[in-house]
Order: structure tokens, then sequence, then C-alpha cells
């Protein structure tokens, strides 16, 4: 279903133990005048995301079990941005946020809305100053046999289009891109 108008809202939580920003959105979206006019609005999905600020971790070791804390794929997505063999390299006082467990409604899940969604959400991260944003993509063959994936952006031709740099993991799926705001 194509959109008509997309409200996202964002919601964030200190969480002091783990030294990192929780962030889950919600977006939701008007789908015709109809609901326009009556305020109404439909949820075309949510997403979560951990900030985190460098400069608070006193080494990758610290940041690596933080980001087990919260799950595997958390821990892999930063073990190979601090750790993979590539060039990309942050220093210690940047803020990076790791994009998880996306949802969006099947009627919505087509490439052109998760592109808006993605811009948004760039858009938002850039305004708070938020130098980094990662995520895992999976390539579409595997996502449609894996249809609950952690992550439902599957298009790595969408990340490669929004600017994002793969930096590793597995050629099938599990693919690490990052994505520099600066």
């Amino acid at each position: 279903m194509k959109l008509f108008d997309m409200n996202i809202i964002h919601s964030h939580n200190f969480e002091e133990d783990l030294n990192i920003i929780e962030g889950y959105e919600r977006v939701e979206t008007y789908t015709s005048d109809d609901m326009l006019e009556d305020g109404s609005r439909e949820k075309i999905g949510s997403y979560t995301y951990h900030i985190y600020n460098t400069s608070h971790f006193l080494h990758d070791q610290s940041l690596s079990m933080t980001a087990d804390a919260i799950s595997g794929d958390e821990l892999f997505m930063l073990d190979i941005i601090m750790n993979g063999e590539h060039e990309f390299q942050m220093t210690s006082d940047e803020m990076l946020a790791p994009i998880g467990h996306v949802f969006i409604e099947d009627k919505f899940d087509y490439y052109e809305n998760e592109k808006l969604i993605l811009q948004k959400l760039m858009a938002y991260f850039e305004y708070i100053s938020l130098d980094y944003i990662a995520v895992i993509a999976t390539n579409s063959e595997s996502a449609s046999r894996e249809k609950k994936s952690v992550i439902s952006f599957l298009q790595i031709k969408l990340y490669k289009t929004l600017g994002f740099e793969y930096l590793g993991g597995y050629e099938k799926k599990h693919q690490v891109w990052i994505k520099n705001n600066n």
C-alpha cells in the first residue's frame, strides 16, 4: 500500500547500567484523504536501536560486553565495525546507532516505503548529530525463507543507494553496513 503521509513517534530511554540510549520508533501513516480528515492513523511498523557514545566506553571490550548484553546480532554488528577487516575506523568521541528489530506491516512492506522510512530515520539521526548508523542486511532470497529476520529493510541495493558502506559479514546474509552522517 502506498503511503499518503508518515509520522514517526520517537521514544528514548537512558539505560544507565549499559551506558546507552535505547530508542523505539513507531511509524504511523494516513493512507487516504478520509483518514486525514478524521485524524486517525494506521500503524506501519516499528523499529528499535541503541545509541552508543564511544567516549563513554573505556575500550572496545567494554563496548562489546554492552552489545552482547543486548543481543547476539548487536554484538555481531559491533564486532565487525570495531574489529573487521576494512578501512573504517571510529574515533573515541563519536556516536553510533545499530538498528535492530525492524517490523513493517505486510501491506506496507515494499521498497519505496522502506526507502522513505529509512530516509526519515537518517534525517532524524543527522539532526541529533549522530555520527553513524549500522544495519545488518540480508538479501531478498534468504529473507523470503526467513521472514522473521531481524531486519526487514532487506534490499542491499537500498543501502547502497542511500550511501551505506559494506563492512563485512556473510555473503548470503547478515551483511553489516554503515552510514557516515558526517
